[in-house]
């Protein structure tokens, strides 16, 4: 078993109680330390600087709201693909409406010669 020197047992209180009061003296200076910098803070910031801040901070809520409200109206891009397929589709269509209007382009300007040589004759 272990045999305890009571001259030891002292020397271990007394580290024990060294380690304890620096450490809490280093925490004691750095509470000092915060609350003697919130003063200086609360010195600082007077009134009209915090009700300034303050009124920018809401016409900057107001403008995030704003633009919340506009982009949630905007297409999400599932809407927008569809929307990109059914132009393409439309591309088609117009093509092959072009090519079947061909054909009636060339019979109206054939007419329309007709009728002109009929007047002029």
């Amino acid at each position: 078993m272990l045999d305890l020197n009571p001259a030891w047992a002292s020397v271990a209180i007394a580290l024990g109680a060294l380690v304890y009061t620096i450490y809490s003296g280093r925490s004691k200076a750095r509470a000092d330390k915060v609350v003697e910098l919130e003063k200086l803070i609360m010195a600082k910031a007077d009134k009209a600087f915090v009700l300034a801040i303050d009124d920018r901070v809401d016409k900057l809520e107001d403008r995030a709201t704003k633009v919340e409200a506009t982009v949630s109206h905007l297409p999400d891009k599932d809407f927008t693909h569809r929307l990109e397929l059914s132009i393409a589709q439309l591309r088609g269509e117009v093509s092959t409406l072009t090519e079947s209007v061909k054909p009636v382009a060339a019979i109206a300007g054939r007419l329309q010669e007709a009728m002109l040589e009929k007047a002029l004759s």
